[in-house]
């Protein structure tokens, strides 16, 4: 599963920025996030890693002497490509999409987080339960039902041609009269899409929402 970091990590000379991707390589303890007693270990690449001196700039790009590779007879044998961080559930924005949390539901708290006092209708509770909880699942699927919409009606599309076609524009099997977002409208899918993922973070779970479309 992958997470995202909350706020800026440093480390030393190193810096780590806000919202870069992790993957998450332990199994975590619990079902629940946004927990400080939630043991976690990530895996970041060192493209998502910055020298304080050169701000903007992946640790990758201006490595030195090969530091990173470990050379014999000339040639590069290892590559040190990522480091490993412990940390802490509230640390970290968690993927809600990961098989862990097929089960997994939220408190009526924390579902207003979300929506407001006006819970929807169409969410599902969860069963035997006691308390006013919701499952995860349904919460994603309505989100990415709500956000289909809104990119169907508000993003701008181009049209594909028999042309574009040829010169392999597109999503994999698209024919002549499939449409695929413009510039501009991946711009504003992009927009929208982070909308929706900080409305689900206010949870301490994060999705890359789809919009309904095909991304490959």
């Amino acid at each position: 599963m992958y997470c995202i970091t909350r706020e800026d990590m440093k480390f030393g000379h190193y810096l780590i920025p806000a919202r870069t991707s992790a993957e998450v390589v332990n199994t975590p303890q619990y079902h629940e996030v946004n927990i400080p007693g939630l043991h976690l270990r990530i895996a970041i690449n060192l493209f998502n890693i910055h020298p304080k001196k050169h701000l903007g700039v992946p640790i990758s790009e201006i490595e030195i002497n090969n530091e990173f590779e470990r050379c014999a007879y000339g040639s590069a044998k290892s590559k040190m490509i990522g480091i490993e961080i412990d940390t802490q559930g509230d640390q970290v924005y968690i993927d809600a999409g990961d098989k862990f949390y097929r089960d997994a539901t939220l408190s009526q708290w924390n579902v207003e987080k979300i929506f407001g006092e006006n819970t929807p209708d169409d969410l599902t509770k969860a069963p035997y339960s006691h308390l006013k909880e919701y499952r995860l699942e349904s919460i994603i699927e309505y989100l990415e039902e709500e956000f289909a919409e809104w990119v169907n009606g508000n993003c701008e599309f181009t049209i594909l041609t028999e042309e574009d076609i040829e010169n392999g524009i597109g999503f994999d099997g698209a024919g002549p009269g499939d449409r695929i977002l413009s510039d501009k409208g991946l711009e504003q899918f992009r927009e929208k899409q982070l909308e929706y993922q900080k409305r689900l973070e206010r949870t301490g779970f994060t999705y890359r929402f789809k919009g309904g479309l095909i991304w490959e």
